[in-house]
């Protein structure tokens, strides 16, 4: 396999996974999901303005609970974004010499 074919498989399975996560993402279970990502992130948010600022076991659980419901979100999106420039690079491939 030559370098460029290598870079183009690598592309579809970067597309199919993005075609994946998009669809996970408008199937209930995904959609619950970010649902839940926003609901967990918006309580801790407002745990966290209301805990006692010196009190840093507390603050820095919080801060985890909210950092880990962002990256579910960033993952996600990382995976549709990154699908559809591995998409975008295979049609340009496809796309004529002239």
């Amino acid at each position: 396999m030559s370098g460029r074919d290598l870079d183009l498989d690598f592309d579809m399975q970067k597309a199919q996974l993005g075609i994946e996560a998009e669809a996970f993402l408008q199937g209930n279970l995904g959609r619950y999901l970010l649902e839940r990502a926003e609901v967990e992130i918006d309580l801790r948010t407002a745990e966290l303005v209301k805990a006692d600022p010196e009190d840093s076991k507390v603050n820095r659980e919080l801060r985890m609970h909210i950092q880990k419901a962002q990256l579910f979100k960033t993952w996600l999106k990382e995976l549709v974004s990154a699908g559809r420039l591995a998409e975008d690079r295979i049609h340009t491939e496809d796309q004529p010499d002239y």
